[in-house]
């Protein structure tokens, strides 16, 4: 074949003109419908919150912002980027500065704010200092937090407390923990009724409060009449929480840390029976054992349906007071029941009863802790009860079990296989999760243990040779992570 050239030219120019003419690359992503952005921009972040300042090391928002002018505006004016803010006081001595600079630019759609030390600390830092974090942070931005968490030193607590007016116009969830030693006093709250917080319905507090003029002066603070939240996890003196908890009559959640009560006689028999018609969620956490069902016998709870009473160190059990409680002041719609185990054991703990606490609420209750020390016999539960509650013929609701401490591992876990079985008979599956405390360590690695564990969504042994001490926290810790 000839090789002619100029024909050979000839078509490289047809092609070099076909390439000039056709479409180019568009940038039309970059101008996208700003809704259609935002929805984007949306689902690429990895977290919800962005940290100040940490998150400009190279947070995918900040990314976002650095493309071009247009994504830098749409991304700045899209709240679900910046709606969950936590500011990192530990960084740097100018945080309140750049968290400033942040939140004047950023839409001023309601937020969830943190301001947190990452560390407790005896002595408050001298920077930042209470006054930066109130001048600001507090004062510019108050109007559009929604919840705010505060995890700071004691310094800023008092001053916002007890400065000048402060409005809190959305505010809805208010949560506040010392980050350095302090306990509140009196002139700490004398100008506290400053703060306007119109809309706040849940509170949680881990600051020490002594005293009942002190309770007071902060429950007009957060208008205790709006609660339906409570939160306060420092131990109360027994006259405080009684006072709280008759002062927040619509509550619907409530976890308090009772202190240790010396004299039951004088601390708790003059109390009046106290009604709280709405709680749902009842927490106590007792500082010991002494008093835990007088203390109980005072509330009378119609709507309860998550009752948890723990423990700091020792420990309780079941009793039959405890079944009376639940029978005569408690209302008819209980799903989680916990009651700390005894870190020893004592020869007035036992079941009684506690067959007439499952039929009351045999087609409510969904998880159930018995305490675990329990080695009186016949003081717990029969193979056939135990059978009844694992096939959920008894409670059919009922996902999470434990059971009491039984020394006969091969007769409680003959039980169990029989609960299965009959569970499966009827067509349907056992408790989700199962936590035995048996005898015998030896078994707790046999084939049988190993075979019947497949049959739970969770299952767990605990195994003990002899009697021992138990560790209360511990046991409650390990109740399927719910009560960590």
């Amino acid at each position: 074949m000839t090789y002619n050239r100029s024909i050979a030219l000839n078509d490289i120019e047809t092609q070099m003109e076909a390439l000039s003419t056709a479409p180019q690359p568009s940038n039309a992503h970059i101008r996208l419908p700003v809704e259609l952005l935002q929805t984007i921009f949306s689902s690429t972040i990895d977290s919800s919150r962005f940290t100040i300042p940490g998150g400009f090391a190279g947070d995918q928002r900040v990314r976002i912002t650095h493309v071009c002018s247009y994504w830098r505006a749409v991304a700045l004016q899209t709240p679900q980027l910046w709606d969950d803010i936590v500011i990192d006081i530990d960084s740097r001595r100018d945080v309140f500065s750049i968290a400033a600079t942040v939140l004047s630019r950023t839409p001023s759609s309601p937020k969830a704010i943190t301001v947190m030390c990452k560390a407790y600390q005896h002595r408050a830092p001298k920077e930042p200092t209470a006054r930066q974090f109130l001048d600001q942070f507090v004062l510019p931005f108050s109007s559009s937090i929604k919840k705010l968490r505060l995890v700071v030193p004691f310094p800023y607590i008092t001053l916002l407390l007890s400065s000048h007016t402060i409005e809190f116009p959305i505010l809805e969830s208010l949560s506040i923990s010392p980050a350095s030693y302090g306990i509140l006093t009196e002139p700490h709250l004398t100008a506290s009724s400053k703060l306007k917080l119109p809309r706040l319905t849940a509170v949680e507090i881990s600051v020490p409060i002594r005293r009942t003029e002190i309770a007071d002066a902060f429950l007009n603070t957060v208008q205790s009449s709006r609660l339906t939240t409570l939160a306060i996890t420092s131990p109360l003196p027994v006259d405080v929480c009684f006072h709280i908890l008759s002062d927040c009559t619509h509550l619907k959640a409530c976890g308090i840390y009772l202190d240790r009560i010396e004299n039951r006689q004088t601390q708790l028999n003059p109390k009046p029976i106290i009604v709280l018609p709405h709680l749902e969620r009842f927490h106590i956490r007792y500082s010991s054992k002494t008093g835990f069902q007088t203390f109980l016998a005072h509330f009378v709870l119609p709507s309860i349906k998550d009752l948890a009473l723990k423990s700091r160190i020792d420990g309780f059990g079941w009793t039959r007071r405890i079944s009376e409680i639940l029978l005569k002041r408690c209302g008819p719609s209980l799903e989680h029941l916990y009651i700390a185990s005894s870190a020893f054991c004592h020869n007035r703990f036992s079941l009684e009863g506690l067959d007439e606490v499952l039929d009351k609420y045999a087609l409510t209750l969904q998880r159930l802790y018995i305490p675990l020390t329990v080695t009186f016999e016949p003081s717990r539960l029969d193979s056939s009860e135990v059978r009844r509650l694992v096939s959920r013929d008894w409670c059919p609701n009922l996902r999470s079990l434990s059971l009491e401490y039984c020394s006969s591992m091969s007769e409680r876990m003959a039980a169990v296989m029989d609960g299965v079985l009959d569970a499966e008979a009827h067509g349907r599956r056992p408790v989700e999760e199962l936590l035995l405390n048996v005898g015998y360590p030896e078994w707790g690695k046999s084939r049988t243990v190993s075979a019947l564990g497949r049959k739970f969504k969770t299952f767990d042994v605990n195994c003990y040779q002899t009697f021992v001490t138990f560790d209360s926290k511990a046991l409650e810790q390990e109740w399927f992570g719910y009560y960590g």
